[in-house]
């Protein structure tokens, strides 16, 4: 029952945020936002999307920190490509990297392959059985990721065992 909790707690969270954005607080819309969550989280746990081992609505604490760590870190990183890009029109030299994956990590290898298509000029393209295939704009994006760190952040993404 956990992932009918958090996912009753992750469409109310949204329900707030679009409360907010829209600057319409009242108790009715409030009421319908909860009743919606409830119906809403039902609904996916009776049509089996969600269940004790779910990989589909994976909604951790760790894995929301993480990925939004990654987008902060690279939102001003992503400003600076595209301006080089668009405006200086700078001359990048795209490389093609092999990432070895070893399977002595305890998560999911798609979680290392989300990490890298969130980064400024990363982007995976394939698996070759424990590899990775990385396209990097320009090389110095590939060696700005630091695979190390970001590999044991995703050992501690998995703080409640479902991936």
């Amino acid at each position: 029952m956990l992932n009918i909790f958090n996912l009753f707690l992750f469409l109310l969270t949204l329900w707030f945020v679009f409360m907010f954005v829209g600057q319409d607080f009242s108790i009715p819309f409030l009421i319908f936002g909860i009743i919606s969550s409830i119906i809403i989280s039902i609904i996916s746990y009776q049509l089996k999307l969600i269940n004790d081992k779910s990989e589909l609505l994976y909604l951790s604490l760790g894995f929301y920190r993480h990925f939004v760590g990654i987008y902060l870190k690279n939102f001003l990183k992503s400003l600076n490509l595209i301006f080089d890009l668009a405006i200086r029109r700078k001359s990048l030299h795209p490389t093609v990297h092999r990432v070895k994956f070893r399977d002595n990590y305890r998560f999911n290898p798609a979680l290392l392959i989300s990490s890298f298509n969130m980064t400024a000029g990363l982007f995976a393209i394939a698996t070759d059985g424990d590899e990775i295939l990385v396209h990097a704009i320009h090389e110095e994006y590939f060696y700005e990721f630091d695979l190390l760190k970001n590999a044991m952040n995703l050992n501690n993404v998995n703080d409640d065992n479902l991936v």
